[in-house]
């Protein structure tokens, strides 16, 4: 028998042949002797062997494609002060879902800052991670070591932070930070020569991690450390209000109650939230807000010096009429709830006094009267007293403040009118000022509003597309008092007001109509004639204070020299 030149005789089979045999009857070819030579192809000589395709008994085997499994791993750093809280903060890493709106990591950041508070630490830090890779589902359960874990890109997704101040000069810090990437472990060598490196690449991951940090510079009174857990307490409320529905509101902090904070800072981003900033200063001169929130600003300035700052009788008559008057403005302004709440938080937030500040407060007013009756000729200069603001009662019972808030300037959803935007601007302020001159005491007491912005209207009008209203109003009102020698000679109230306001329509970019509207009234009232009419008692009969014993006649005294403006 001749043997074909590819194929070697069965006694002279070599290796390579017997493997390719055996591949063969493997692969559903038979292999069968036949009596019969069949007809070589051209180039190739065959004898009684033949060559047969066929079609196995078995199926061939299928090969199925699974997709890679996706696995999660944690690490967590100290832990020696893992509470449910913290977590918490570790189980809220673990949304690795894409979203375009991105979520809250600090659940119960007020209560994480109490436990701390609350732990005796001076200092602590802690880190969470949450990491995602994809691996084969045979390996699914061998678990990835990722100490070495070298981060390749991230980005910081949400932040909450606080610091404040004590009275005894103790420095709190806490923040809370949060952030996204991917990495990857290092790689594993193989081999490694002078000419050439094996390497297995490491595992790569995406993550979420989020930070805590805790500190506390000197040492805090028994009281601070009271009062600072019943803060911890009001923070959450304020942080859940912010972190979770996005309505933060001054309301929940109730500053007032915590005496010991003589300063404190608040911001927060991310977390699928807007930009959120509040600074609080409260020392025995001033005390000073600024609340920020989605491009709205709050400020406040009040001056804590003034002897009215402490006055309680009339105090919230004043109140109420300066924030039916930021309600008027948000109505003319066409605010949303966010802004009206943020102003009206604001103000009222700040003429709010701990009952150890108005004891404090009571206790240096009777050191300073004990003073004057020990130095009945001791000059007091133009420094206001107590006496000379509450002998007449025809003041304001505030303390001197500037208030002032500025809103976002919303851009209308076009390109047809550039110009056109929605946002106001307000301010509201208290001013109080003396000057003495042989022997007279001149008082002035001096209130001012100003409202001016835009809005931007859709009528329902043929040819109108867009009606924008700008509005400017300003008002004032100045008492002035005059004594001598504690007896009341004059009293007045001088009012100015001024309203301007635009309505313009337009057809796409063309203006087509505008009307204007202009306004100006004064008037000066004589405050003491007022009041004797009122009570029916002779001016010959006027001493050196008016006859204010009823709480009706300060009603409405308050009434006549309470700033009104026409909205």
């Amino acid at each position: 028998m001749k043997v074909p030149p590819f194929l070697p005789a069965a006694n002279v089979l070599s290796r390579q042949s017997t493997d390719a045999l055996t591949q063969l009857q493997s692969s559903n070819i038979k292999l069968s002797p036949v009596s019969q030579p069949l007809a070589p192809a051209e180039g190739v000589r065959s004898e009684g062997i033949s060559v047969q395709l066929g079609q196995a008994n078995n199926p061939p085997p299928r090969v199925v494609f699974e997709p890679p499994v996706a696995v999660r791993a944690s690490s967590i750093s100290n832990s020696e002060h893992q509470t449910r809280t913290s977590a918490g903060f570790q189980q809220q890493l673990d949304d690795f879902s894409f979203s375009l709106r991105e979520k809250n990591r600090f659940n119960s950041a007020g209560k994480r800052f109490g436990e701390l508070l609350n732990s005796g630490e001076k200092s602590y830090d802690q880190e969470m991670r949450r990491y995602q890779y994809y691996t084969d589902k045979t390996r699914a359960n061998q678990p990835v070591d990722f100490s070495e874990f070298s981060i390749s890109e991230e980005r910081r997704t949400q932040n909450f932070d606080l610091s404040l101040t004590t009275r005894s000069g103790a420095k709190i810090s806490f923040q809370l930070q949060s952030f996204s990437g991917v990495g990857k472990n290092p790689d594993t060598v193989l081999f490694e020569s002078d000419e050439m490196t094996l390497t297995t690449p490491g595992q790569f991951a995406s993550f979420n991690r989020t930070e805590v940090s805790f500190n506390i510079e000197g040492e805090l009174t028994e009281e601070e450390q009271k009062q600072l857990q019943q803060f911890s307490e009001k923070l959450e409320a304020f942080a859940s209000g912010y972190l979770n529905q996005g309505k933060p509101s001054l309301k929940d902090l109730n500053l007032s109650e915590f005496d010991s904070i003589s300063k404190l800072s608040v911001t927060g981003n991310g977390g699928g939230q807007a930009d959120l900033k509040l600074e609080y200063n409260n020392s025995d001169e001033v005390r000073e807000i600024r609340f920020s929130f989605d491009g709205n600003d709050a400020e406040l300035t009040l001056d804590k010096t003034n002897p009215l700052s402490y006055q309680q009788q009339g105090k919230q008559q004043a109140i109420e009429h300066y924030l039916d008057l930021l309600d008027q403005s948000a109505k003319k302004a066409k605010a949303d709830d966010m802004q009206q709440s943020m102003m009206k938080d604001v103000l009222a937030a700040g003429f709010e006094f701990s009952q150890a500040e108005l004891n404090l407060a009571q206790q240096a007013r009777q050191q300073q009267t004990q003073q004057r009756n020990q130095q009945p000729n001791l000059q007091q200069g133009n420094a206001l007293n107590n006496e000379e603001l509450n002998q007449n009662r025809l003041f304001v019972p505030l303390p001197d403040f500037e208030f002032r808030f500025s809103s976002r300037k919303d851009q209308l959803p076009t390109d047809v009118i550039s110009l056109q935007e929605r946002g106001f601007d307000l301010s509201l302020s208290l001013q109080t000022q003396k000057q003495q001159d042989n022997g007279k005491v001149s008082i002035q007491q001096k209130q001012s509003f100003e409202l001016s912005g835009s809005y931007t209207e859709l009528p329902n009008e043929d040819g109108i597309n867009f009606r924008r209203t700008s509005f400017d109003i300003k008002s004032s009102n100045i008492i002035y008092t005059e004594s001598e020698q504690g007896e009341l000679l004059s009293a007045m109230v001088e009012k100015q007001q001024s309203q301007r306001e635009t309505v313009e329509d337009f057809n796409f970019d063309t203006l087509i109509s505008t009307e204007k509207e202009e306004s100006e009234s004064a008037s000066v009232e004589n405050l003491i004639q007022a009041s004797l009419a009122d009570t029916n008692i002779a001016p010959g009969l006027l001493g050196s204070t008016l006859p204010l014993s009823s709480e009706r006649m300060q009603q409405q005294l308050l009434d006549a020299v309470l700033i009104e403006v026409d909205i």
